[in-house]
């Protein structure tokens, strides 16, 4: 649905109290603090041993991760930013000036490659630039990064100290997205809706090439003199061979998009806009709209804004899910910080909804309406999750579960959402049910019970060859038989660990380790 100026949902959002009609009541775990002004934290792809923290003055902390939830930072950065030869990117000391976002490449467990984004300092100027840039996973050390594996994908001019944005990611189809400023208090050089420049704006790139291979020539579809430029354009992006346009955009009208985040089951983009003074904003993007037009700066929100040159009839733009004021409203604050749509297991009455904040150490969850043109059920988390300080952002684990990062210059930290009470058995005490455990390989389920094989001690109640009979002396005796190639009827293609492989390398280490009392 398109809107022209109307202030259609302007405090059109339902409004509940502590412990919504959907019954989740939520807490939060300390992760790691004493950090130095965290901005930004997630998973490598398949990774949930290691929480990656981006420091904005500095680089990348790792933080190895225990199974109670909590972490360890490790003291040396995966990357070090400050080193002489990379301090340029992160350029000078101003509010949104450093190392604002990070992403990971889908198949980085293969080829290693991430992506900042950062902001280069000018030389003889206080006016930092925009640039993402990749670099590559040390192949001898998985906690290091290679500082000399830099290459600049796409560098930005800026002439204007403010507003670089930051938030940077993969869509479901492979291609990096990430989102730029306008440059300025107010628009001044009118950047947001002007399709001739790349400020304000998502841009999508593919940085594989035709392959779907990065790292290799056809990675870089600009003559070898564009050095600033190592990119191709995808397909399908919207302003491909219009004239006067960029062809890297994919949308435009923002202001400052302080994070954004796809929902993993519709593939839409929710994106969180800064305002200017009047109200802070959400917009969903659908999957496959490509070429949106969020209104900026002729509407800030649902709310005209009277610059010069927005006389009505307003262009159409797509309106947000739901806009804010900076104060005076149950939902108010002073800077949103865009936040995502829960998929987890462990607090399923919220799945579907939107968890996001704002700046003013605020947090809210909300449901979308059928039509999706409206945030409801809205309920204020501030309080359960006991917010102080600055909120800057929301991560995810590999299986949707949820951290927020408060953003200080001598204790900022990353704290992980979970339910105040589990819905569930719980028997390993990690605030998790059982059955959030199992489905995500947290805890081993070796016989099949329903019950973490770490809850239940030793001896195992394993039955490998499937007879009903869980006495260990008929499981071994039809596990060699297997080995020996005489199985009998019901294991002949023995699958002991119950993983969807009947390979027997993995059956032995499985059936091993359970006769060692390891796993169950």
């Amino acid at each position: 649905m398109l809107r022209s100026g109307l202030a259609a949902m302007a405090g059109g959002v339902l409004l509940l109290g502590a412990g919504d009609a959907r019954g989740q009541t939520l807490a939060s775990q300390a992760v790691v603090t004493g950090m130095s002004n965290p901005l930004w934290c997630g998973h490598a792809p398949g990774d949930a041993s290691r929480l990656f923290v981006v420091e904005q003055r500095r680089g990348v902390r790792i933080v190895d991760l225990n199974a109670a939830g909590t972490g360890t930072l490790r003291p040396t950065p995966f990357l070090d930013l400050t080193q002489p030869a990379l301090a340029t990117l992160l350029g000078n000391n101003g509010l949104e000036y450093g190392i604002l976002g990070m992403a990971f490449h889908p198949q980085y467990a293969s080829n290693g490659y991430f992506y900042i984004v950062c902001t280069p300092s000018q030389v003889g100027s206080s006016v930092n630039d925009y640039a993402v840039v990749r670099f590559r996973v040390d192949p001898a050390n998985p906690n290091f990064a290679d500082p000399n594996s830099r290459q600049t994908v796409i560098f930005i001019d800026y002439d204007i100290a403010n507003h670089r944005s930051g938030w940077i990611d993969f869509g479901p189809e492979g291609h990096l997205y990430f989102t730029t400023g306008d440059g300025g208090e107010g628009d001044p050089q009118n950047t947001a809706s002007n399709r001739a420049v790349l400020k304000g704006k998502i841009l999508r790139l593919d940085v594989d090439g035709a392959d779907n291979i990065p790292g290799n020539a056809d990675d870089d579809a600009f003559p070898p003199a564009t050095d600033q430029k190592n990119y191709s354009i995808p397909a399908d992006n919207p302003f491909i061979g219009q004239a006067g346009m960029q062809p890297e955009i994919w949308a435009y009208g923002l202001r400052n998009a302080w994070r954004a985040s796809f929902d993993r089951v519709t593939g839409s983009l929710w994106v969180a806009d800064v305002g200017q003074v009047t109200r802070e904003e959400v917009t969903v993007i659908p999957a496959g709209l490509h070429g949106a037009f969020l209104g900026w700066r002729c509407m800030e929100g649902t709310v005209p804004t009277g610059y010069a040159g927005c006389v009505a009839p307003l262009p159409p733009s797509l309106p947000p899910i739901i806009d804010y004021p900076r104060s005076g409203a149950t939902v108010s604050g002073a800077s949103v910080t865009g936040g995502v749509v829960y998929r987890g297991c462990s607090m399923p009455s919220l799945r579907g909804s939107y968890i996001f904040g704002d700046w003013a150490a605020k947090c809210w969850t909300g449901t979308p309406n059928a039509a999706g043109t409206a945030l409801t059920n809205i309920v204020d988390r501030k309080a359960q999750l006991g917010l102080s300080g600055t909120l800057v952002h929301f991560g995810e684990d590999p299986w949707g579960e949820m951290y927020y990062v408060i953003w200080n210059s001598t204790n900022g930290g990353v704290y992980r959402i979970r339910p105040a009470s589990v819905a569930g058995n719980d028997c390993n005490s990690n605030q998790q049910a059982d059955g959030c455990d199992i489905a995500k390989g947290v805890s081993p389920d070796l016989n099949l019970d329903s019950v973490p094989d770490d809850c239940q001690g030793f001896p195992c109640t394993a039955d490998f060859n499937h007879d009903g009979d869980t006495g260990t002396d008929q499981d071994i005796e039809a596990f060699f038989a297997c080995i020996g190639g005489t199985c009998c009827p019901t294991c002949s293609s023995a699958d002991f660990n119950a993983d969807g492989d009947t390979g027997t390398d993995q059956d032995i280490e499985s059936f091993f380790r359970v006769l060692g009392g390891n796993a169950c």
